[in-house]
């Protein structure tokens, strides 16, 4: 065995020794590698995380290790590397080579670990695949407000997993929501009648992912508004006031859908358009004529377009008093 490898192996179980008789806070552990040596060498950081295992994560402990120590040394990344290929985030020290860290049980798996790869190795499992889903895949009549849920998890007891929502009407749906804690998000003023796809990608504190199937509903079709009733004046009326106000009644069958109107209004039969996009069920059509037929009727319009048109109505003002002229009087010349 050469002096270097004679001193590595002596420095590995030196720490071995260090960690496994006392555990310590991540801090001083971060201070005490750090006395130790600033950049440690490939076998003493494999040497010091598996000696961190009884007292944290193996993760935790690579990420203690590795990105508070080894990658603190910029001058030391430039030019040491093993294996650039297989450990491009791994920095040593000559003469260490490759065949020097395969002795050491686990060195190649645990220099693979890199500050943007942290899943996929060791002790960490990726969360659990998002399931159940609900709306369930492929349902139709969907409310279009409507909260999605999912199960997920992580097998990986202490594990946090947050969740990514994928939402929309292509077939591969854009991100809407991500690092959600919830299973669950709620929408809302989804179009009718309209096919929707999400998925869920769940992810770790370790940054594992799971991606979830793609899953898709439809949202209930859009109805159109009932038919207008109750008309005031009432249909067929006479003796109308000459300034009477018009005024009706309208619903839609859709919840939460807003009406507007357009009403039709004069003496021909049909009426022309008087009023259009009006939002409250009633008109002042200004004072009619006495004694006079007048003809209505009213579109009602929802949000999404969808019309109906209300019957024709009709309507007759009253024709007013007809007195008889007055007496004559005053002659001139006065009578005698």
């Amino acid at each position: 065995m050469n002096r270097a490898l004679l001193v590595a192996v002596v420095i590995a179980l030196v720490s071995v020794a260090w960690v496994s008789a006392v555990p310590m806070p991540e801090t001083l552990m971060v201070s005490q590698a750090r006395v130790q040596d600033q950049t440690l060498v490939a076998v003493e950081t494999v040497a010091l995380i598996h000696q961190l295992r009884p007292v944290m994560d193996v993760l935790q402990a690579r990420r203690l290790v590795v990105d508070h120590v080894l990658v603190s040394n910029a001058i030391d990344r430039e030019n040491k590397w093993v294996r650039s290929e297989d450990m491009p985030h791994f920095p040593v020290r000559d003469p260490m080579s490759w065949e020097l860290l395969s002795m050491v049980p686990d060195a190649r798996l645990y220099a693979l670990f890199t500050a943007a790869d942290l899943g996929g190795y060791g002790d960490n499992e990726p969360p659990y695949e998002p399931g159940n889903p609900f709306p369930t895949n492929g349902a139709t009549g969907v409310s279009r407000t409507v909260t999605l849920e999912w199960t997920g998890g992580d097998p990986n007891a202490g594990d946090m997993v947050y969740y990514d929502l994928y939402f929309g009407t292509a077939a591969v749906p854009p991100l809407m929501a991500s690092s959600l804690t919830m299973e669950s998000y709620a929408m809302a003023d989804l179009t009718p009648g309209t096919l929707y796809y999400w998925k869920i990608v769940a992810r770790d504190n370790w940054d594992a992912t799971t991606e979830g199937q793609i899953w898709s509903f439809t949202t209930v079709p859009n109805d159109p508004p009932y038919e207008p009733v109750n008309p005031i004046p009432p249909d067929t009326g006479v003796d109308i006031d000459i300034n009477a106000n018009l005024s009706w009644q309208c619903n839609d069958p859709n919840p939460g859908d807003t009406l507007t109107y357009d009403l039709f209004f004069g003496t021909d039969n049909p009426p022309p358009r008087v009023g259009e996009a009006l939002t409250s069920p009633a008109y002042d059509p200004g004072q009619m004529e006495q004694n006079t037929t007048y003809y209505w009727y009213i579109l009602a319009r929802d949000v999404w377009g969808a019309e109906t048109v209300g019957p024709t109505w009709s309507f007759t003002t009253m024709a007013g008093a007809n007195n008889p002229p007055y007496e004559p009087a005053n002659p001139v010349p006065a009578d005698h």
